[in-house]
């Protein structure tokens, strides 16, 4: 579906709200590995893992709409690519607490 942020209107209005906050927190954990990983293989910057990542969930949405598996969402590539950042941001934080000084 590519209405934006039905899954987030579901949940404030109470409407198979547990059922929706699986599916919101599911797609945040998926791609925080990517995340927190691409930076240690190559030096990046958030913007370029934001737009790995972006590209990365459109793919995975694009082949579930032309195989016709599962439901190609703009909120699943908003939780996944948000999910990336926080995968980097938390790679950052450990990075920046185990360096020597």
């Amino acid at each position: 579906m590519l209405v934006p942020f039905w899954e987030y209107v579901n949940v404030i209005n109470g409407v198979r709200h547990d059922f929706y906050i699986k599916q919101i927190a599911g797609n945040l954990v998926m791609l925080m590995p990517l995340g927190s990983i691409l930076p240690t293989l190559k030096k990046l910057r958030l913007k370029h893992i934001f737009l790995i990542a972006l590209l990365f969930s459109a793919g995975i949405e694009i082949t579930q709409f032309i195989t016709g598996r599962g439901l190609m969402e703009f909120d699943d590539v908003l939780n996944n690519t948000v999910g990336a950042v926080i995968g980097y941001v938390v790679y950052c934080l450990i990075k920046r607490k185990t360096e020597v000084k």
